[in-house]
């Protein structure tokens, strides 16, 4: 079972065609901005390799990710609020295919970094409101590392070097004081 704590972060992973408008994307961050504020870190677009093709039938081919760090801390509650705010934003930006925007709202603490989801798995734990959050990328030995199950959108090799980077740089200096985060530190 998850701690929630104070020193946890808001992440939200968007995925989208590249033939998106750009009306479209502007109506996306400005949702982002004003539910959540402006982020402090932005993993820049980068081209989705080996999509499921799940999400190319739903929102289209060429497929890129932006990945977006909140530094507010955030509660159960928050978290629960903040999955029905996107699932709302999603159903009124469709397609006749589905979704047009993909948001996959999570948070990163000390231990990883986790996705929540509407959608139940034996592997997820239950949050609350019919609602479940999953382990997605496991800190240890200095790295995070990925699961069998990880979204494609944290998993690909660019954008985890660029998450540990930011995970070590947050949390050590949160956690001098704990002896088991200090043990995994060089």
């Amino acid at each position: 079972m998850i701690h929630f704590s104070n020193l946890q972060y808001l992440v939200m992973t968007a995925i989208f065609s590249i033939k998106l408008s750009e009306d479209n994307l502007r109506n996306m961050q400005s949702f982002l901005t004003n539910n959540f504020g402006l982020p402090f870190k932005v993993f820049m677009p980068k081209k989705m390799n080996n999509p499921p093709s799940s999400y190319i039938q739903e929102l289209g081919d060429g497929l890129i990710t932006i990945i977006y760090i909140f530094l507010n801390n955030i509660s159960k509650k928050e978290l629960l609020k903040c999955k029905y705010l996107t699932m709302n934003f999603e159903k009124h930006n469709q397609s006749e295919n589905g979704r047009i925007i993909n948001l996959n709202p999570g948070f990163i603490n000390r231990d990883g970094v986790f996705l929540i989801s509407h959608k139940y798995r034996s592997r997820r734990k239950y949050l609350g409101d019919n609602i479940w959050y999953e382990k997605q990328l496991n800190y240890k030995n200095l790295l995070l590392h990925t699961k069998d199950y990880t979204f494609p959108e944290l998993s690909d090799p660019i954008r985890l070097e660029h998450l540990n980077s930011f995970f070590i740089s947050m949390f050590k200096k949160y956690y001098k004081k704990d002896k088991n985060f200090i043990k995994q530190q060089p």
